[in-house]
């Protein structure tokens, strides 16, 4: 943990997410490239630099360390609908640096989505992201058994 942490809040929609800070975010997400692949999920990079660039009503929050690196983030979609038809907030991705963790940024970041959301918020995880899964249900999120897979949960939070 680091004692001397400053982050910065960056928030912004799809549209104004300047291109060098969603490569930074793209990084985050390729360290869990292998989550991916062992889900069958499987792993393109243009597939996923569309979706983390034009998902209609995408927003980011994104904490900067003090050298201006992304040292976390969050990207949801406010208004969406689930699986079920109901209004909701979905939680695309969620990531935190690995040199950054055990630092609350997680947390800090769920948080921030938390108080923005209008609707309970869902998100997807790959099975095997133990830690992730952990992390989900320590913010109180539960499984929807209904349409989750043997690899993807489908979690929410009422």
């Amino acid at each position: 943990m680091t004692s001397d942490l400053k982050i910065q809040w960056e928030a912004c929609s799809v549209r104004g997410l300047d291109k060098d800070r969603l490569l930074e975010c793209y990084n985050l997400v390729r360290k869990i490239r292998p989550l991916y692949i062992a889900s069958g999920e499987g792993w393109v990079k243009k597939q996923k630099l569309a979706e983390m660039e034009s998902t209609p009503g995408l927003e980011y929050i994104i904490g900067v360390n003090s050298s201006d690196k992304v040292a976390c983030f969050v990207s949801f979609v406010l208004d969406d609908t689930d699986d079920h038809d109901e209004p909701t907030t979905f939680i695309y991705e969620l990531h935190v640096s690995p040199d950054m963790r055990g630092n609350k940024l997680g947390t800090a970041l769920m948080t921030k989505v938390k108080a923005l959301a209008r609707h309970s918020i869902t998100l997807r995880v790959f099975t095997c992201n133990k830690r992730a899964i952990k992390f989900y249900r320590m913010q109180g999120f539960t499984v929807d058994s209904t349409i989750s897979t043997p690899a993807v949960l489908f979690m929410s939070h009422v």
